[in-house]
């Protein structure tokens, strides 16, 4: 399972270094977040360095009105300028024609195909998807991806997720581009993470490429199911799905900005503000903290140099390449054996930090919002709900 970077404010930079420094691994680009022809020449760019570029046109809500978002020139393909009409076969074939040519321009190999976000996985909606992906055969090409977005309730329903597998197996197209609903940035729902996973590994079983949008730390638990990438990025909002991110009244400032940036700690699955790091440091805990071999350490070593953390150029530069840069190491790591390999791995992996976590807690080392024991309970529950469902398919097919 490699990481795709989910594009994200202020990330043409973060995209160009990470790339490089990878010699791999791709972005899927975001048009509220890129005007029409910086879209264009970004896309064109990350192609020519040898890299996998999607466009998402994030058509997802029936009336996004974000500024940036509408003003790309697909937009205006859609009925009165809203996604209203998007399940109408009538306009497919138009939106299709402007949003094939706008790949051609950014030089993709494949394209996103837009659909509305599922409240319920009601018949409408499959069939719905099922035109999309029929026109979009013919006008984006069969390597496309078709959008399954569901809402934190349909993904809960275990009949509907069925309905979603068993429907795809039949779209002429060759991946899945999937997208879920977070009420919180970490989810503690364990069937939340139960239909994630169980959707993540039908599809992949079904034979389509899954690429699974909007992750943090905690889509590791998709190393499990034989997806081929998760994607995440700098800001909360672009490691976390939610349609108030494409209406105008969000605001590109993060509310949760830390002075110094967060670090984030792979073996314990959280991050952590600098006076706690200080902390740590204090009560002679702070390696617990440390990114450990073979996990790659690039950007904080200088904090755990010696020095408080605090007083390290640290920023929020180098708290997003970690972050970024480590999660792709621990995804590819956690999803390179059979099934069961990486299920047990997984399940020490999410134990381990739980009680870490817990431990840390005990003497006041905290994360605050970026650190729940319970989120890591449920991923684990959710790990358990797969292998009832899928185990014995998954072992069978993946060992």
């Amino acid at each position: 399972m490699d990481l795709y970077l989910q594009f994200g404010y202020g990330m043409i930079g973060h995209t160009r270094a990470l790339l490089a420094e990878w010699g791999g691994g791709g972005v899927v680009l975001s048009p509220r977040d890129l005007d029409p022809e910086q879209l264009v020449r970004v896309s064109a760019e990350v192609v020519e360095g040898g890299y996998d570029a999607l466009i998402d046109p994030q058509v997802y809500a029936r009336s996004s009105d974000h500024a940036r978002l509408t003003e790309h020139p697909y937009w205006s393909d859609l009925p009165t300028q809203t996604t209203i009409g998007l399940s109408d076969g009538a306009d497919h074939a138009a939106l299709f024609q402007t949003l094939a040519s706008l790949n051609v321009q950014g030089r993709t190999a494949s394209s996103i195909i837009p659909a509305l976000m599922a409240n319920e996985v009601a018949d409408v909606w499959l069939e719905h998807l099922d035109s999309l992906a029929a026109t979009a055969a013919v006008t984006l090409g069969r390597d496309s991806y078709l959008t399954i977005a569901l809402s934190s309730e349909a993904i809960r329903d275990e009949v509907a997720v069925d309905r979603v597998v068993d429907q795809a197996s039949r779209w002429p197209t060759r991946g899945c581009y999937v997208l879920v609903e977070q009420a919180d940035y970490l989810v503690t729902d364990p069937l939340w993470y139960g239909g994630l996973l169980t959707l993540a590994a039908g599809l992949s079983l079904a034979g389509k490429r899954v690429i699974v949008g909007y992750q943090n730390h905690m889509g590791l638990v998709l190393a499990a199911t034989g997806v081929d990438a998760i994607c995440s990025g700098t800001w909360l909002n672009v490691r976390s799905f939610s349609l108030e991110r494409f209406y105008q009244a969000d605001p590109d400032a993060v509310s949760r900005r830390a002075a110094g940036g967060w670090y984030y700690a792979p073996q314990v699955l959280a991050e952590y503000k600098m006076p706690f790091l200080d902390t740590a440091q204090r009560l002679g805990v702070l390696d617990d903290l440390r990114t450990a071999s073979p996990l790659p350490d690039t950007y904080s070593q200088a904090l755990f140099a010696g020095p408080q953390p605090s007083t390290i150029d640290w920023g929020e530069r180098n708290a997003f390449r970690h972050y970024l840069h480590v999660l792709r190491s621990q995804a590819q790591a956690y999803s390179a054996g059979t099934y069961s390999s990486n299920l047990q791995a997984l399940r020490g992996v999410f134990q381990h930090a739980s009680q870490a976590q817990q431990a840390l807690a005990m003497q006041g080392v905290v994360g605050q919002d970026r650190q729940n024991p319970d989120a890591l309970d449920a991923a684990l529950a959710g790990l358990a709900l797969l292998d009832r469902a899928l185990g014995a398919r998954l072992r069978r097919d993946r060992g």
